[in-house]
C-alpha cells in the first residue's frame, strides 16, 4: 500500500520538479543541521549549539540503532520505484533526513518560542518529509518515525542536557571513552556502517573540542556583522576544506576502514570546529568587546529617539 505513494507521486517527475526537490531535500542533511549548528556556535550563542549538537548526536545514535534493527530496505531496492537523484545508502526505516529537520525545528521551537520560527520548522519539515517520498527513498511510514524520533529526541535530550548543563565541560569524561568502546565492539562485530562511526568520532571530538574552548580560548562571540560574516564563511572552509582533504587522503593511502575513515576524519573535523576554529577567530580579533557594542547600540538608539523628537 505504502509504495503506491511514491508511484503516485513520482507521476509527476519532470527535469524541474526533480531539481526542486534534490534541493529541497538538502535541509534534511546532517550537513545542513551541522552548519546550522557551527553558526550558532561561532555567532550566537556557545551554549545554544553545543546543545543542538549534542541533542543532534544523541537522536542519530538512536536512529542509527533502529535502522540496524530493523533493516528496512529502500523503496528503489524492492519495488518498481525509481530513485530519482543518487541513491541513498544504508537503511530506510526510519528517515534520518526527516529526523534531522524535525529535531532542528524542535530544538530552535523550543528556543526561540516564536511563531514564525514554529511555523518554519513545520514547513521545512514537511517539504523535506515530502521530498523523501517522491525522490523514493523512503516509505511514508519512514519519514513519520523520522520526523517522530527528531521530535521525541530534541525533547527528551534536550531536557535531559538542560538538566545537566552546568556540567557541559565535564561532558568528556563519559562521552568520548563512550565513543571509544562502542567503537571498538563495532571493529570487533565488523560492522561496516559507516554513521555510527561518523557520530562516535565527531561526538567524543566535540565534548573535548567544547571543553578546550570553554576552559582556554573563551571566545567572545559577540561582533560586528562584517566580523561574523568573515567567521562563518572562514570556518566553513577550514573544515570543509579538512573534511573533504582528509577524505582523498585515506582514500589514496587506501585507509578506508570505517574506524579511520569515519571515526578519525569526523573527529579532527570536529575538534577543529569547536576549538581550532574559535581559537584562529580570537587570533585574529574577529571579536568585539560585548559591552562596547551594547553601548553603541544604546548610544545609537538615543540619538536616533532624540533626532525624532
Amino acid at each position: 500500500m505504502e509504495v503506491q505513494i511514491n508511484i503516485f507521486l513520482q507521476q509527476f517527475s519532470n527535469n524541474f520538479l526533480d531539481k526542486l526537490n534534490l534541493l529541497i531535500t538538502n535541509i534534511g542533511d546532517e550537513i545542513f543541521f551541522l552548519v546550522v549548528a557551527m553558526v550558532v556556535f561561532w555567532c550566537i550563542d556557545k551554549r545554544f549549539g553545543f546543545k543542538l549538537i549534542n541533542v543532534y548526536l544523541l537522536g542519530c545514535i538512536v536512529m542509527s540503532a533502529m535502522k540496524n534493527i530493523v533493516r528496512r530496505p529502500r523503496p528503489f531496492e524492492e519495488t518498481r520505484v525509481q530513485s530519482i537523484g543518487e541513491r541513498e545508502s544504508g537503511y530506510s526505516f526510519p528517515s534520518g533526513h526527516s529526523h534531522s529537520i524535525a529535531n532542528l525545528s524542535t530544538q530552535a521551537a523550543m528556543k526561540t518560542k516564536k511563531i514564525w520560527v514554529i511555523l518554519l520548522g513545520v514547513v521545512l519539515t514537511l517539504a523535506v518529509m515530502f521530498t523523501r517520498l517522491y525522490l523514493g527513498q523512503h516509505y511514508l511510514t519512514d519519514v513519520i518515525a523520522g520526523c517522530g524520533l527528531g521530535i521525541i529526541t530534541a525533547i527528551t535530550f534536550g531536557a535531559i542536557y538542560d538538566l545537566l548543563s552546568r556540567y557541559d565541560d565535564k561532558f568528556w569524561y563519559v562521552i568520548m571513552p563512550l565513543c571509544v568502546v562502542v567503537t571498538a565492539v563495532c571493529i570487533i562485530a565488523n560492522v561496516d556502517n559507516g554513521q555510527i562511526y561518523d557520530v562516535c568520532g565527531g561526538y567524543g571530538a566535540a565534548v573535548i573540542g567544547y571543553t578546550i574552548e570553554k576552559k582556554y580560548i573563551k571566545l567572545d562571540v559577540k561582533a560586528s556583522w562584517q566580523k561574523q560574516i568573515i567567521k562563518v564563511l572562514l570556518g566553513a572552509a577550514v573544515v570543509l576544506l579538512l573534511k573533504e582533504g582528509l577524505k582523498a587522503v585515506f582514500v589514496a593511502t587506501g585507509l578506508t576502514h570505517p574506524a579511520i575513515y569515519n571515526f578519525l576524519r569526523y573527529a579532527v573535523v570536529a575538534l577543529a570546529a569547536f576549538a581550532l576554529m574559535p581559537w584562529i577567530f580570537k587570533k585574529l580579533h574577529l571579536y568585539g568587546d560585548s559591552r562596547k557594542i551594547e553601548e553603541v547600540n544604546k548610544s545609537e538608539s538615543s540619538y536616533k529617539k532624540e533626532k525624532s523628537h
